[in-house]
């Protein structure tokens, strides 16, 4: 099954407590989301408002660095609702211009967070 409707990307933040390298997804997107559950390593956003998701996306990466429990970060999937925890399919995603637009909203807040950290987007 194709991970997203009508060829819209979605827009993948991975936080990684073990190193700054960017490095792909240990698994495929259809993988993640087939019986995913949000939890302490994932994170589903269905839509993206600047205004609102941004501050919500560094919260998030804000708990994945802080990692307590060592599970080493997680994954923040934009473009995937989610219903009692678990992802909606199909997915959704984002049109090329909005997840843009979210790569460089997030990375241009990134700097808010203290030890400077710069999420992976993939």
């Amino acid at each position: 099954m194709d991970a997203t409707r009508a060829g819209a990307p979605l827009g993948l933040i991975t936080c990684s407590t073990m190193s700054s390298e960017l490095s792909p997804l240990p698994i495929g997107i259809d993988e993640l989301l087939s019986g995913a559950v949000e939890g302490s390593r994932l994170e589903l956003k269905a839509t993206w408002d600047a205004r609102v998701t941004v501050s919500q996306v560094l919260k998030v990466l804000c708990a994945f660095a802080n990692d307590l429990q060592n599970l080493n970060g997680g994954t923040i999937v934009i473009g995937v609702g989610e219903s009692s925890g678990t992802a909606l399919r199909p997915a959704v995603g984002l049109e090329p211009a909005m997840l843009d637009l979210a790569q460089k909203s997030i990375r241009g807040e990134s700097h808010r967070i203290e030890r400077a950290y710069m999420p992976a987007s993939f």
